[in-house]
């Protein structure tokens, strides 16, 4: 009898054993199940920070692009003006600024209608871009129907010779 009742004992610890051990590996395949899921969750949260600085690198573009022109906008002027004024003048070296008003353009507007009025704008735009040759000069809408160039490391002289290729570049539209 005693011998029965230790292998009924052993039985009995034997089967509690086995049922931790069955517990475990569903604790383990619970465990590898939800790692498994926070991978997803962790590559699904890396591609939404990717897309989030994309749409804030689309939105920061849209905020200094002039939408018609595609040129830089005012407020792009404004910060680079002031980038560059800063800079130039540690440096000691000019800078040039040019402003460009387009004379009777309402006139333009008001004739051709305003799809001619705009693509005419465009191309006067791109025309007064081309004749800026550096990198960091920077060409912007200014206003209404104004632009503006910053010529950085640029004397009079040279501004003249640019404002020259800018009259000559829009000259040439007809």
């Amino acid at each position: 009898n005693d011998e029965w009742a230790a292998r009924r004992k052993v039985a009995a610890h034997l089967r509690t054993l086995s049922e931790q051990v069955i517990a475990r590996n569903a604790d383990v395949t619970q465990l590898a199940a939800l790692e498994a899921q926070l991978q997803q969750e962790i590559l699904k949260r890396h591609q939404l920070e990717t897309d989030l600085q994309q749409a804030c690198q689309e939105l920061e573009t849209l905020n200094t692009i002039d939408n018609l022109t595609q040129l830089a906008n005012r407020r792009r002027l404004n910060e680079y003006l002031q980038q560059e004024w800063r800079r130039l003048s540690r440096e000691k070296v000019p800078l040039s600024l040019i402003l460009c008003d387009i004379d009777y353009f309402e006139n333009y507007h008001e004739i051709y209608g305003s799809k001619a009025g705009e693509t005419g704008f465009q191309q006067v735009a791109q025309a007064i871009s081309r004749a800026t040759k550096r990198p960091s000069d920077l060409v912007a809408r200014y206003g209404e129907q104004e632009f503006a160039a910053v010529l950085p490391n640029t004397d009079a002289d040279g501004a003249v010779q640019v404002a020259s290729a800018m009259r000559w570049e829009v000259k040439m539209l007809k």
